[in-house]
């Protein structure tokens, strides 16, 4: 096994669709698919991930058939450490950090990978066996690990995300949170907006502050007027 850092070329493939997407506003990231697209985005809002590489190595082996090929995973996503408490018998705590392993990563149809998985098994046993090696590991995401209510969530509130609102209206919201302790989200639009026409912009707002994470609520359950909120104690600046 030898490791290059060759690039397959990308480029239009029937029935799919190839781009860059802007991550996080500091590089952008070539996709092969909609699935891969999609597949960034979800990754870019989880403020785990720190960073994402395509295409990031090329693997040479040879095969079982003692020909010489080669496999190029779609991904390699980074993580930052995560902080967090241990506690000691003196009933002291300790911050500390664990660190999550970097995923190898690669992204497939559910349907194309069950039909040809014979084809894929030699490259994914070989690809696993290099994350193992390397403090790493490979993951194969589909369909069924992208979307769901997480991802819903996400572009629920994505929409919202380059509307413009008053930065008064944004402290406003974030001051009665903060105040409540936790609220959901019909409670803040029947206490800070009143017409039918306000309650509406102030949801529009409410999703724009959950997309920049000033607030927070459980991105694993579908979001409701009924959803709590919760103020984000390490967000940035309005």
């Amino acid at each position: 096994m030898r490791i290059s850092s060759k690039k397959r070329k990308i480029g239009y493939t029937y029935g799919s669709v190839s781009g860059r997407y802007p991550f996080r506003k500091q590089k952008s990231i070539t996709f092969e698919s909609w699935l891969e697209k999609d597949f960034l985005i979800f990754c870019d809002f989880n403020t785990s991930v720190e960073d994402i590489v395509e295409q990031p190595l090329t693997i040479e082996y040879r095969n079982s058939k003692s020909k010489d090929t080669k496999y190029t995973p779609d991904f390699l996503v980074s993580f930052k450490h995560i902080r967090s408490n241990k506690i000691y018998t003196d009933c002291k705590y300790e911050k500390s950090e664990l660190k999550i392993k970097s995923l190898l990563v690669e992204v497939k149809p559910y349907e194309k990978l069950k039909k040809q998985f014979h084809i894929y098994k030699e490259r994914f046993k070989i690809a696993s066996k290099y994350a193992q090696e390397n403090d790493m590991e490979f993951k194969i995401f589909t369909e069924r690990n992208i979307y769901g209510d997480y991802f819903d969530n996400i572009m629920l509130i994505k929409r919202h995300s380059k509307s413009n609102y008053p930065q008064d209206d944004i402290e406003r919201v974030f001051e009665y949170i903060e105040y409540m302790g936790s609220v959901t989200i019909d409670q803040v639009l029947v206490r800070l907006f009143f017409t039918k026409e306000a309650k509406g912009i102030g949801l529009g707002l409410i999703y724009n502050m959950l997309f920049n994470k000033y607030i927070l609520t459980n991105f694993t359950e579908p979001i409701t007027m009924f959803s709590e909120l919760f103020v984000n104690d390490e967000r940035e600046e309005f």
